[in-house]
């Protein structure tokens, strides 16, 4: 059992090392947002910087905006056009993401 733990701990130790995360939320229904904001809190909370890329509807300004824009931890981008399931033109879409991206 000794052996088995040892084995464990180093493992555990290689584990602990800095990285960032990606995470990309997507699909239909509701709950993105949500999960955005409570996995950047609890981020926050540890004291870790937090990047965040908006795909939305125009630049609309939230409570979240306006809570967020005062941490020194987080980056904030918002695409400018929009991002919607009824696009009229993918292509710029796509162009204006990957200027913000």
């Amino acid at each position: 059992m000794q052996r088995k733990k040892e084995h464990i701990d180093s493992r555990i130790e290689e584990a602990n090392i800095d990285k960032g995360v990606i995470v990309l939320l997507t699909g239909n229904g509701k709950g993105k947002s949500s999960s955005a904001m409570g996995m950047i809190c609890r981020a926050l909370g540890y004291e870790m910087k937090v990047a965040l890329v908006r795909f939305l509807k125009g630049e609309q300004q939230t409570g979240e905006d306006l809570f967020l824009d005062s941490n020194p931890n987080v980056v904030s981008a918002h695409m400018e056009s929009g991002f919607t399931w009824n696009t009229q033109d993918q292509e710029l879409d796509k162009k204006v993401a990957m200027k913000h991206g």
